[in-house]
């Protein structure tokens, strides 16, 4: 009974650090020679952080899990609108089907939820005995690896880890620095006011015209995916991730793209020449500046460097250049992750 509780702890202590460290550059603790720590549970070696044991208490507690089923998981990736400077602009790619328009964040909440990831043990089937599955717990565990593969490779395919990815590369700021927060699934529903994770922050297209032409159809803003389950003698193994389609974010210099826009309108030339011929942000390889929805906020913040520097080598007259995605995906290694069975 004691290895079965401690498997279905470390479920739920491997989810957690698998999904936050795939998001956050999580700090690594190290023992008393110094040496990092490793998590190896489920042929998966992660390097070991304290910064998630707080969070994880609810799902350490010394009691059976056969008496007392452990409660569900909830995992959020968010970003704050809060950290915004007081002339900073959240801006936010169009959807391809819509038209572009100003975004229109909650009026109240500040944070934006990008995903939100459901780590839970479902309900064994009835009249089954949890006693009478122990012997096969050896079954239990290889079933969990396989699980655990795919709970690594996944995360990285989706549209949160491209954000993460580019914040690496360069100084984006705290508003768009992701964030996390891990509760029992109870507390945070009761915790949330107002679900900003399925919250449009761009208008739908227009609808139909009347003649019956085609119009734009309204894109998802989020999307959801189940792992296949993996049993165990409580009952499933299960992981599931909400998450938004949408996760192109950046922060531009409010004035500067104030600046942009207008000397974008009709007969503005007549009264503003730059003195270097503007070029159009098309020239360069770049969507225009209607593909980008604006937020504002106005917390006390400094300005950020990295959007004074960006502003500084605008060509004058042009519009902000936005920074570029990898277009393609940086491949995981699974071999320095997984342990002693490297392929599936």
């Amino acid at each position: 009974m004691a290895k079965l509780n401690q498997v279905i702890q470390q479920f739920f202590t491997k989810s957690a650090l698998t999904i936050v460290s795939s998001r956050v550059a999580l700090p690594r603790s190290r023992n008393s020679y110094g040496e990092v720590r490793v998590n190896k549970w489920f042929n998966l070696i992660l390097d070991e952080t304290d910064v998630l044991a707080p969070s994880l208490l609810p799902w350490k507690a010394p009691v059976s899990v056969v008496d007392i089923h452990p409660p569900p998981m909830t995992i959020e990736i968010f970003i704050d609108t809060a950290d915004l400077n007081n002339n900073q602009t959240l801006l936010t790619a169009a959807s391809p089907n819509g038209s572009p328009a100003p975004g229109r964040p909650p009026t109240k909440p500040t944070q934006i939820v990008l995903e939100r990831w459901d780590v839970a043990v479902g309900q064994p089937p009835p009249g089954a005995d949890p006693r009478d599955s122990l012997a096969d717990l050896a079954n239990v565990y290889k079933k969990a690896v396989v699980l655990f593969r795919s709970l690594y490779l996944f995360p990285r395919q989706l549209p949160a880890w491209r954000l993460f990815r580019q914040n690496s590369r360069q100084t984006a700021g705290p508003a768009l620095e992701l964030k996390w927060r891990i509760l029992p699934a109870d507390e945070a529903d009761s915790l949330r006011d107002i679900d900003t994770l399925d919250v449009p922050l761009h208008p739908p297209p227009p609808p139909p015209p009347p003649s019956g032409g085609l119009a734009g159809s309204i894109a998802a803003v989020t999307e959801r995916f189940a792992f296949e389950p993996s049993a165990s003698p409580i009952g499933p193994l299960k992981v599931a991730v909400t998450y938004r389609v949408n996760c192109a974010f950046r922060i531009e210099d409010s004035e500067a793209l104030l600046s942009s826009r207008f000397m974008g309108l009709d007969g503005a030339d007549q009264y503003f020449q730059p003195s270097l011929k503007g070029r159009r942000a098309a020239d360069f390889g770049e969507p225009e500046a209607s593909q980008y929805h604006h937020h504002h906020h106005h917390p006390h913040h400094h300005h950020d460097a990295a959007t004074t520097q960006r502003d500084n080598q605008q060509v004058p007259g042009s519009l902000p250049v936005r920074p570029g995605f990898e277009s393609d995906q940086p491949q995981a290694d699974i071999a320095t992750a997984y342990g002693s069975m490297s392929t599936f």
